[in-house]
């Protein structure tokens, strides 16, 4: 028995291969899951990366001078930085505290961001950032890192035991 195809139907034909085709090539390729963002872009990812690599530096900084020196608290070393990449132009970086019993005023979290990421480090989390459109149409990202007293001298200085959060480092930096 043979059929014959009549009217617009068999133009319809290459087209529904293509449409299955089209839909075979759709599902092969992952979406990202319910609530979950796109692929991030390459300049937040590289900003992600600086950050990470300046947090890694100054907390390994920290913990050295600690350890090998007496005098002076290490976090007087890490502020200096902060001070001088700030006159510099390259990012934006302060100590603060979340134990609420800071041991200098400057310590204390001051816009929303600070606030929510201390209360983010108080609630056992150890990263939080934001990003945030600038007026003049740019990006920043905001990323604040948990410190918890890692050293006892720390911990000694501090009236805390080895292990307790102490605070957490603020990063502002530009997203290029």
């Amino acid at each position: 028995m043979r059929f014959a195809i009549r009217g617009a139907f068999p133009a319809l034909v290459p087209l529904a291969g293509l449409c299955l085709i089209g839909l075979a090539f759709a599902a092969a390729v992952p979406a990202p899951a319910r609530g979950q963002k796109p692929a991030e872009d390459d300049a937040l990812k590289r900003t992600r990366a600086q950050v990470k690599m300046l947090d890694d530096l100054f907390k390994v900084a920290v913990v050295d001078i600690t350890n090998r020196y007496d005098g002076p608290p290490a976090a007087k070393v890490a502020k200096t930085i902060f001070t001088a990449a700030k006159e510099k132009h390259y990012f934006d970086a302060r100590l603060l505290d979340a134990t609420g019993s800071p041991q200098n005023e400057a310590n204390v979290p001051v816009d929303d961001f600070e606030k929510s990421a201390a209360k983010a480090m108080i609630a056992g989390k150890t990263y939080f950032e934001q990003v945030v459109q600038t007026k003049d149409g740019g990006r920043r990202l905001r990323v604040a890192t948990v410190v918890p007293a890692v050293v006892q001298k720390c911990a000694k200085c501090h009236g805390v035991k080895q292990g307790d959060l102490l605070g957490f480092l603020s990063y502002d930096v530009q997203v290029q």
